[in-house]
């Protein structure tokens, strides 16, 4: 089935009807600029989209007529490949941060890139060395003892 077959009858199939005459009708076409159209492949995109802006009520889904894949596809397809990425914290520091990054030259958004990346290699190695942590917060904690236990009094910095 070629491309201007299969959008006529998907679009025939939204419009609940049978004929090209009818369809010519719905895009406000005469039936003889149709079967002109439909002579040289062309699909009459323009007055669809005409038809869609005029006529909201026909719940046209135009990524089934020219696609031939309804919406509620492309949502679950989009949905199922989202479901495991973190989801966005636009605060407004990130705001910022991005509209100065739009700001920059390359020299300047390479060094953005850079700072960020080494920035998240720290925290990821913060975040996932715990024992590491654990092991430090149990040192100060013993220095804390020894220092106590001689009499000299320990203030833990910030």
């Amino acid at each position: 089935m070629d491309s201007f077959k299969g959008k006529l009858i998907r679009l025939k199939n939204e419009l609940n009807v049978e004929t090209d005459k009818e369809v010519a009708e719905y895009l406000e076409m005469t039936n003889n600029a149709f079967t002109v159209r439909k002579s040289r492949n062309s699909f009459p995109e323009k007055e669809l989209f005409a038809l869609k802006a005029k006529r909201p009520e026909l719940n046209l889904d135009m990524d089934y007529i020219l696609l031939g894949h309804r919406r509620e596809t492309y949502e679950a397809m989009e949905k199922e490949a989202l479901k495991d990425m973190p989801k966005p914290d636009f605060s407004d520091k990130t705001g910022l941060l991005v509209q100065l990054f739009m700001q920059c030259d390359d020299q300047g958004r390479a060094a953005i890139l850079s700072v960020a990346q080494t920035m998240a290699a720290i925290a990821k190695t913060t975040q996932s060395n715990h024992a590491t942590k654990m092991h430090i917060d149990n040192v100060e904690q013993q220095n804390n003892i020894e220092h106590l236990e001689g009499g000299i009094h320990f203030k833990k910095g910030k």
